[in-house]
């Protein structure tokens, strides 16, 4: 299961905004990632982020995230 953000280079936070796995039963969001070579905390997951996730049954979404 692979994630898709967008960064915010100035704030270096970072935005789920998809997955490429539509397949995928269990995402686990990573409270930061890195994005050549640089920290970004994962602050946000976009709306619709798993749109097309049928077969999704559970999201763990760590303490950073504080919008969905």
């Amino acid at each position: 299961m692979a994630l898709k953000f967008e960064y915010d280079k100035e704030k270096r936070t970072a935005v789920v905004c998809g997955v490429e796995d539509k397949s995928c039963e269990q995402i686990v969001i990573p409270s930061t990632v890195e994005y050549y070579g640089k920290k970004y905390d994962v602050v946000a997951i976009k709306y619709e982020a798993f749109r097309g996730c049928i077969m999704l049954k559970s999201v763990t979404i760590p303490d950073s995230v504080t919008e969905i």
